[in-house]
């Protein structure tokens, strides 16, 4: 600030002994982004000849020392930052580190009270068994992915959170536009999303948070009570809510299954004896872990299930990381051609499907 004032103290007197510089012509253009005004040729053009060197060396000074200042001191990360940063809004700073630790916290917290109601089930004979088959086919960890933006993610090497089709409310809950997404369940996830499957492993997708269900669903569940109807609701977002949200969150990889089997548990124990009959019968006969987990997939749906997590990770999520890259036949072209070097780069994991 000293440096800023003590500059514009020295334009001010610098300027006092120029010519009269006439406003009268038109042809000044836009300001562009950079900062400084492009002027056009004619009249404007033969006065700024009047202008000394030092004014204009100073002109520069008063746009690059606030950006060099700017950059050196970077301010902490914010409320739109980070992914999970709305959770911790008005939270000292709002820091990523502030997010980190309550999120560890709230976690083990969390897990706790799950495994707790889990554990208090009775099970059968027939139930141990069916859990047992579940444990034997663990769930796919998947990325759908529009081909069009391909390119872009192999030429940068990994995924950016851009939040394109993120519901605001979810933005305002938190910060889910700075999030990467990813599912755990079904092998093939929800083809809407994107004509590109990218699937992970365990030991490769570290990092990051999972909730049992989306943030669109924790807030229509706080404002309308237990119900699967898919209604509209408002963006905004209040404190009450988010702290609801965070009741469902979990931030330890290594436990990420139990806590799909934990909500399965509890849910399965919830149906009457027939469906969960039911769910037996259409599960202990799939051997193949494909079929095993679309079928788990629908069940999910059918009966509220909940056996699915959607994984959250913040801003960036590295190629390296991804297991494989599956791509339609029909976008071939598009990918080899449109971006050769990055292609040539990552083709060990991808693949091109009819």
């Amino acid at each position: 600030m000293t440096i800023r004032i003590a500059v514009l103290n020295f334009v001010h007197e610098t300027v006092r002994f120029l010519p009269k510089i006439s406003t009268h012509d038109s042809t000044h253009e836009p300001v562009e982004a950079a900062g400084l005004s492009q002027i056009s040729g004619g009249p404007t053009m033969r006065r700024l000849k009047h202008l000394s060197a030092a004014v204009i060396a100073v002109m520069v000074l008063l746009v690059l020392v606030p950006r060099a200042h700017a950059r050196g001191a970077r301010p902490p990360d914010s409320d739109d930052t980070y992914c999970g940063a709305a959770l911790v809004q008005g939270v000292g700073d709002g820091s990523k580190k502030i997010f980190d630790a309550r999120l560890k916290d709230a976690s083990v917290q969390n897990l706790a009270l799950l495994e707790g109601y889990a554990q208090q089930q009775q099970l059968t004979a027939e139930d141990t068994l069916l859990i047992d088959k579940i444990t034997a086919n663990p769930p796919f960890i998947i990325r759908r992915q529009p081909s069009q933006y391909l390119c872009d993610v192999l030429i940068k090497n990994g995924i950016e959170a851009f939040g394109v089709n993120t519901p605001q409310v979810e933005k305002n809950l938190y910060s889910a536009g700075q999030c990467v997404f990813v599912s755990f369940g079904s092998p093939i996830g929800q083809p809407q999303y994107g004509d590109v499957l990218m699937t992970f492993t365990k030991e490769r997708l570290t990092g990051g948070w999972v909730t049992p269900h989306s943030g669109y669903y924790y807030a229509s569940l706080h404002r309308l009570g237990f119900t699967r109807a898919n209604v509209e609701i408002d963006a905004e977002v209040s404190s009450r809510e988010k702290r609801f949200f965070a009741q469902f969150i979990y931030d330890d990889p290594a436990r990420w299954e139990t806590v799909m089997l934990d909500n399965f548990i509890l849910r399965y124990k919830a149906l009457s004896q027939q469906e969960q009959e039911d769910v037996r019968n259409q599960l202990m006969s799939i051997d193949d872990r494909r079929g095993f987990q679309e079928a788990l997939k629908d069940l999910s749906i059918q009966y509220g299930l909940e056996y699915y997590l959607e994984g959250h990770v913040d801003r960036f999520l590295p190629l390296e990381n991804v297991e494989s890259i599956q791509v339609p036949e029909s976008a071939k072209s598009d990918v080899v051609s449109g971006c050769p070097d990055a292609y040539e780069m990552w083709r060990s994991i991808i693949t091109f499907k009819p």
